[in-house]
């Protein structure tokens, strides 16, 4: 194909090195494998260097800054455990409050400025536009401008005080570690660590709407206080995060992983549930019991599973109610069958 080529156009392929380099041109096979076995050992020196550089990051160490205020500001900042905050709230309605009265008593005056208006037929100009003529009674005017600073003012701290409220108390636990460290470490000066004790006008740093937020389930603050005053058992060590923990070495100080304390939370909310379930299908089986007791087993498993929905669990009022329902009919179903044909023993 290549010597026809030549031929039309009047050239040889001897005199064609444009055309015949254009052509691929393929390495024996052992050179393609040395190359890609190349390309792989310089890919695999770059990820090494990677791992290595990575290797050498540093997680700033809480005891490394000064005693007082900068360490405890580190504290509180490495981790939303200790990220708590007083609200100041009782002064805060405080204010609110003198601050509505301030508006309530200019709005009178207002009302007694319409009122003054109404009665004048020179000024009902005033209620019935917006005249902008200068030389004109000024009055009216200038209260509206009063109110409508108060009322910006007012605005924006109501705004101000319902996003903190909404950030929610902390949970025990976490003000326990804040509280131990601060006792035991004294940052500050006596009496300027007493916002610490105030622990019911304290909020957390994260949000209450947040999903698993400081506060977590009931079931979550269980677990955690039993980890807590279990510090060498298992599941305090399953719960740990070791890279918070690498932070600073007092053992006062709990952090614990927000995954795996939902992981357990779930597999014990499950172990009670499947417990509940089978328990007293087991002793009505399996035990020959009369009916009387039979009866008992029931009413006290459905009062024990009543109890147990509303300690562990966030359940309002009728949610309990028809929880408790359904597992007293499954019972009541089951004892019936039995009654039917299914006695112990047969």
């Amino acid at each position: 194909m290549l010597n026809l080529l030549c031929e039309d156009t009047g050239t040889s392929s001897a005199t064609s090195p444009l055309l015949v380099g254009s052509l691929p041109q393929h390495l024996p096979p052992t050179a393609a494998a040395s190359s890609r076995s190349d390309e792989q050992r310089e890919y695999e020196e770059i990820k090494k260097d990677w791992q290595e550089a990575y290797d050498d990051v540093t997680y700033d160490r809480v005891d490394e800054f000064e005693q007082g205020i900068p360490r405890l500001a580190a504290l509180i900042s490495s981790n939303e455990t200790f990220c708590l905050f007083r609200g100041f709230f009782p002064y805060a309605c405080r204010i609110l409050l003198h601050r509505e009265i301030e508006l309530e008593q200019l709005v009178k005056r207002l009302h007694q400025l319409d009122a003054s208006d109404a009665a004048n037929p020179e000024m009902m100009y005033r209620l019935s536009g917006v005249d902008l003529t200068e030389g004109l009674d000024p009055e009216q005017k200038e209260l509206l401008q009063q109110i409508e600073i108060k009322i910006r003012e007012y605005y924006d701290f109501v705004l101000k005080y319902v996003d903190v409220k909404a950030l929610g108390q902390p949970s025990p636990n976490n003000h326990r570690s804040l509280h131990t460290w601060i006792l035991r470490y004294l940052p500050l000066r006596k009496g300027h660590d007493d916002f610490i004790r105030h622990v019911t006008d304290l909020v957390s740093g994260t949000k209450s709407s947040e999903p698993y937020g400081q506060q977590g389930s009931r079931l979550e603050g269980i677990i955690e206080e039993f980890a807590n005053r279990r510090p060498r058992s298992y599941i305090n060590q399953f719960l740990k995060v070791k890279e918070e923990h690498s932070k600073h070495q007092h053992l006062e100080i709990h952090i614990y992983s927000h995954t795996r304390l939902r992981i357990v939370a779930n597999v014990v909310a499950v172990c009670l549930a499947v417990g509940f379930l089978l328990t007293p299908v087991f002793i009505l089986f399996l035990v020959a019991l009369s009916r009387a007791m039979m009866v008992m087993v029931v009413g006290i498993f459905v009062i024990a599973f009543s109890i147990a929905v509303s300690v562990v669990s966030e359940a309002r009022t009728q949610e309990i109610l028809i929880g408790t329902a359904a597992y007293g009919a499954f019972l009541v179903t089951f004892l019936g069958n039995m009654n039917q044909g299914f006695a112990p023993g047969s």
